[in-house]
């Protein structure tokens, strides 16, 4: 597997600006529905095959871990090595930590799948109210959905003006192209530590981001730099033009509330993405800005509804 960034990539239109943080509080707005039971309407488009070569990962692509065994294989073996309890600063206490900048969630049952949910920006120092409450969502849905997840900590200083020292992720073309390169690496690498602890790789890995990590999962996926088996914008994502980098078009989920300002904004995403035949699902929820559970619910049966 090659492990080289595709080379130059496709152009990427700096994306609008996001807001700011998640909600502070560990529920959504007044209002608003709490966890998965806020589900509202949305829409889905189908791939189109324009002879790009979209079954196949863009070339240069870096994938996130060792290709899948094949259908009909044993089941994987249970972890070999004990992920500790949570200790860092960034790890809630009812997680696991695979190192001080990275928080997994391991469901009761054996997965083979993985989900990396790329946060919102949170603030530069201690535990804190928007920490919790994303990390206590991711990990609500992914035992739900029996889904191993890891919860990566972002860089320093990517966040808007007036939140600086916040945690954040490349929201624009060119932090991507400051930023992008290490932080694939590291994704890989998150995958590559799992999957020798459980002696096994993983049969399928999702990429989401939520707010300023939407912005990220969208320059991912247009850029063709990281293979995935799907996609997520939750409360996010920027405006791209250009065509998107060659290769498979795995499916595509955004998720926004209809009381959030982003909401332009993601469906222009979609519409971009649509175009470029990926396979979407859009989904707007009766709520404002923030990671819900109801968008990881449907995005991972979307996934999953799409899987070969």
């Amino acid at each position: 597997m090659a492990l080289a960034l595709l080379a130059g990539g496709a152009s990427c239109a700096r994306p609008a600006p996001h807001p700011g943080a998640e909600p502070t509080a560990g529920a959504p707005p007044p209002g608003a529905p709490r966890g998965r039971d806020g589900h509202g309407g949305g829409s889905a488009g189908g791939a189109r095959d324009g002879g790009r070569g979209r079954d196949a990962p863009a070339r240069g692509a870096v994938a996130l871990g060792a290709p899948a065994a094949p259908d009909g294989g044993q089941p994987a073996p249970r972890w070999v090595g004990a992920l500790p309890a949570a200790e860092s600063e960034w790890c809630r206490p009812h997680l696991r930590a695979l190192d001080d900048e990275t928080c997994v969630v391991v469901p009761d049952a054996e997965s083979t799948e993985l989900l990396v949910h790329l946060h919102g920006i949170v603030p530069p120092a201690g535990a804190s109210a928007v920490q919790a409450n994303l990390q206590r969502v991711v990990s609500s849905a992914a035992l739900r959905a029996g889904v191993t997840a890891v919860l990566p900590r972002g860089v320093q200083g990517l966040a808007p003006r007036g939140h600086d020292g916040w945690w954040g992720w490349p929201t624009s073309a060119r932090a991507y192209d400051r930023h992008g390169a290490a932080l694939v690496e590291r994704l890989v690498e998150v995958r590559a530590r799992l999957e020798r602890l459980r002696g096994s790789p993983f049969r399928r890995a999702y990429v989401v981001g939520s707010s300023s990590g939407a912005y990220f999962v969208a320059l991912l996926a247009w850029r063709g730099a990281l293979a995935a088996d799907g996609w997520g914008a939750l409360s996010g994502g920027g405006v791209v033009s250009g065509a998107a980098a060659s290769g498979a078009r795995a499916p595509f989920y955004l998720g926004y509330g209809d009381r959030d300002s982003v909401g332009a904004s993601v469906r222009a995403l979609g519409a971009a993405l649509g175009r470029e035949g990926f396979p979407i699902e859009l989904a707007a929820h009766p709520t404002g800005h923030g990671v819900r559970e109801a968008y990881l619910d449907e995005a991972l049966r979307f996934f999953r509804s799409k899987a070969r």
